[in-house]
């Protein structure tokens, strides 16, 4: 039996944060995130996900888009446990009660991370962008915004320089952000060990964050017609594995692994 890769990923949702704690761009005054509306589209009680679109379209790297974030405190200090709700416009512009939304919590250095599909355009509103907005663990609310990316800004469109990012092309084809957001209260996080965690490697750009439905195997491999196998994901390694089997025509099993790896993947 061989081993190859798949050309296609069987864990989405747990990329790397590209996101500094600690960072260095702090000035004696926090420039705060500008505010937006909140819009006609939002809904409470969005699925506790951080992906936030239909899994299907993520088969393909092409369609997948990561933002990546931390958000911070007036002080410049990461916000641990604060609610970060997201929804867009998916597919041909349309917003969905189901589909293109969801909510996480910040971890302890702040991190957040959504997996979707590049927001689309409407009539109404002829600009791509991604609705936030972030609440405290006591449920008030401290900012709603919108996200906006540098080249896909038309006249006479002008946001604040805050909520404009900078779209990165990944190798596999795939697209990411790195979204840092401000808001008018003080972060609560161990500032220290936060950038210890940098250094080492455990948060920050070389860390990974699971949250809640992170597996997704891909239609060929479990759908009808199909005869492979999953074989396993267990809590108690050290890594998270999946193994998808797809037996060939003598019966001989060609796999295919991925593994990946959040601390709080099974909590």
């Amino acid at each position: 039996m061989s081993t190859t890769s798949l050309s296609r990923t069987l864990l989405v949702g747990l990329s790397l944060i590209a996101a500094v704690i600690g960072n260095d761009t702090c000035d004696d005054v926090v420039q705060l995130t500008s505010t937006d509306p909140l819009g006609p589209f939002y809904r409470e009680e969005s699925s506790m996900s951080n992906i936030i679109v239909s899994r299907s379209l993520l088969i393909d790297p092409a369609n997948v888009f990561v933002v990546n974030g931390v958000v911070y405190g007036n002080d410049c200090v990461p916000l641990s446990g604060a609610r970060v709700e997201a929804w867009y416009a998916g597919g041909g512009g349309e917003y969905s009660d189901d589909d293109y939304r969801g909510q996480v919590f910040t971890k302890e250095c702040g991190e957040f991370q959504f997996t979707q599909t590049f927001p689309a355009v409407y009539p109404q509103r002829p600009i791509q962008h991604i609705h936030y907005r972030i609440s405290a663990s006591d449920d008030t609310q401290l900012l709603v915004t919108q996200l906006y990316f540098e080249g896909f800004i038309p006249s006479p469109y002008n946001p604040d320089e805050s909520t404009i990012v900078t779209v990165v092309d990944e190798p596999d084809g795939s697209k990411s952000a790195e979204f840092h957001v401000y808001v008018s209260i003080p972060g609560n996080s161990d500032l220290d060990a936060c950038k210890s965690g940098v250094e080492n490697g455990e948060t920050g750009v070389n860390s990974t964050i699971a949250f809640q439905e992170e597996t997704m195997v891909p239609g060929e491999l479990e759908g009808e017609g199909s005869n492979s196998t999953v074989t396993g994901i267990d809590p108690n390694e050290d890594a998270t594995l999946i193994e998808a089997e797809e037996p060939d025509e003598e019966g001989e099993g060609d796999a295919a692994t991925s593994v990946l790896r959040g601390d709080n993947l099974f909590d």
